[in-house]
């Protein structure tokens, strides 16, 4: 592969078809032991050893720049950036077991069949899909029926055993526990990130330093379409006020409207707006427009190099700037927590075993890095994996083949480290709990395909 990568011939290296389904010769399948015509090469460690200078030092070379280079001119093929960074997480922290090849034991054949049902709220539904698009190429017999109908119906198909699996933008509350407990349900909750938006304006406008919750519904409803700012409050200046926003059927209009609708039904979205899909074409036309206003993920908004800056939002109880922070606790109006949520029970099935690993791999996370989300917490979904792996050996469902994923650096994770006979598993900081009864003495595997 690696010649193949450097030959600047008219060439085409050809996928391989394997239990009939065609495997091309990517890092990414490399990594995840998926590609029939290659070999990883592991590096087992005495984890007593480490202690000694001369070998943590060498195994640091070894995961480091100059590694992967004596790695890459000696003819193989890297890993990813995503396997290095776990070694070098792994390294730090000591941590033994079995951290790599427990994880290519997951069997689950390519030509599976079945089905698969997904629900939950509308706010993760579009995350959802974006994740069943990419895992359908793969398993083209399993049928994935995926609806939105809210946190509340999600939970009661789940805890009924009616569902799989939901995106939730909430907790369980008390009742939706009970009624799993009740009906024999174990879940499994991993935090995924948030979705966040911030309304951005002109960096040099003296307008809107802070928004109510009203304004913005101002701004951007049809049924208000404010021209100067100075309609939107009479305390802004009697500037031009120029809306940018995403083409109609875009989902964070939806979102955005919902939440700034308060117990009313959210407004129309304003149609005399400028729009654009692109959400740094958006910052930039904001930039150069004094009463420029549009909105984009908190995520885009880092982005940007645009001249605007985020306005504060007050939702009743004063301004709060989106943060980090504020999006974790909940006090910056414009965002909510998105978790996938499992049916346990579920993970008897083989279809079911297919999609939670491939919702809990690396591609996936690759897929939601895509979605604007913020705080996209890729070590809740090791801890989880940790935990799913034990499930599925306590099943019998460990054999020595393939993977659809491997696991992400750093975790924590909403999910206990042993099942329980609670209907919810709360997250631990860090995931301490190793999936075999017996770790090795391996506190560190470097895969280079």
């Amino acid at each position: 592969l690696s010649q193949v990568n450097t030959d600047q011939q008219q060439i085409k290296d050809l996928q391989i078809n394997k239990d009939g389904v065609c495997i091309e010769a990517t890092v990414a399948n490399l990594d995840e032991g998926r590609y029939p015509l290659a070999e990883s090469l592991m590096l087992y460690v005495n984890a007593a050893s480490l202690e000694r200078p001369e070998v943590s030092g060498f195994l640091s070379y070894v995961v480091g720049a100059e590694g992967r280079r004596t790695v890459r001119t000696s003819g193989y093929t890297n890993a990813s950036s995503v396997v290095y960074d776990r070694d070098r997480s792994y390294l730090t922290e000591g941590r033994t077991g079995r951290t790599f090849s427990l994880i290519r034991a997951v069997e689950v054949p390519a030509d599976v069949a079945g089905s698969i049902r997904i629900t939950g709220s509308s706010v993760a539904f579009g995350v959802l899909r974006a994740i069943n698009d990419t895992f359908t190429p793969r398993y083209a017999n399993v049928a994935l029926s995926a609806s939105a109908f809210g946190d509340e119906a999600g939970y009661r198909d789940l805890c009924a055993g009616n569902a799989d699996a939901i995106g939730a933008t909430r907790a369980m509350t008390d009742a939706e526990a009970e009624a799993c407990q009740s009906a024999g349900i174990q879940t499994l909750e991993t935090p995924v990130g948030y979705k966040a938006l911030v309304v951005v304006v002109n960096g040099g406008a003296d307008v809107a330093a802070c928004l109510t919750t009203d304004q913005v519904r101002t701004i951007f409803s049809q049924a208000t379409k404010p021209a100067t700012w100075a309609e939107v409050d009479a305390s802004f200046p009697d500037t031009a006020l120029l809306a940018i926003t995403p083409r109609a059927g875009n989902s964070d209009t939806d979102f955005l409207l919902s939440r700034v609708a308060g117990d009313q039904i959210a407004p129309p979205r304003r149609t005399d707006a400028t729009e654009n899909d692109d959400p740094l074409y958006r910052a930039a036309a904001v930039g150069n427009v004094e009463g420029g206003v549009t909105f984009m993920s908190f995520a885009d908004l880092a982005r940007t190099q645009a001249n605007v800056r985020a306005a504060a939002i007050d939702a009743g109880n004063g301004c709060v700037e989106p943060t980090p922070e504020t999006l974790a606790d909940g006090s910056y109006a414009l965002s909510a927590p998105l978790s996938l949520v499992f049916n346990t029970a579920s993970f008897e099935r083989p279809e079911v075993r297919a999609y939670v690993w491939y919702l809990l791999g690396d591609d996936a996370l690759a897929v939601l890095g895509n979605q604007g989300l913020s705080g996209l917490d890729a070590a809740s979904f090791e801890a989880a994996r940790e935990i799913v792996l034990q499930r599925f050996a306590e099943l019998g469902a460990t054999a020595a083949t393939p993977a659809p994923a491997e696991p992400t650096a750093q975790a924590t994770a909403e999910a206990t480290a042993a099942p329980t006979t609670e209907p919810t598993m709360d997250a631990t900081a860090a995931p301490t709990a190793e999936p075999t009864a017996e770790p090795t003495t391996e506190p560190t595997a470097t895969p280079s395909s």
